[in-house]
């Protein structure tokens, strides 16, 4: 479905692509034999690189919250 494309819907960043992203990165991070899935590493790569993704998953704290 994301061969091809820059998102998984609408061709822009969408709830679908954030919804799947912690999934998608989690399941790919899985220490077990699988097939190369290029195209979806492609996309993990790109929806990883922005900043809010990284606030989302807990990577990074959000400016939104006073600092403890």
């Amino acid at each position: 479905h994301i061969a091809g494309r820059e998102w998984f819907a609408l061709d822009r960043l969408t709830l679908a692509a954030v919804a799947l992203g912690w999934i998608v990165k989690r399941c790919l991070e899985f220490a077990v034999e699988r097939p190369r899935y290029a195209e979806l590493e492609r996309w993990q790569a790109a929806i990883g690189a922005r900043p809010a993704f990284a606030v989302a998953i807990g990577a990074k704290p959000s400016v939104l919250t006073p600092a403890a």
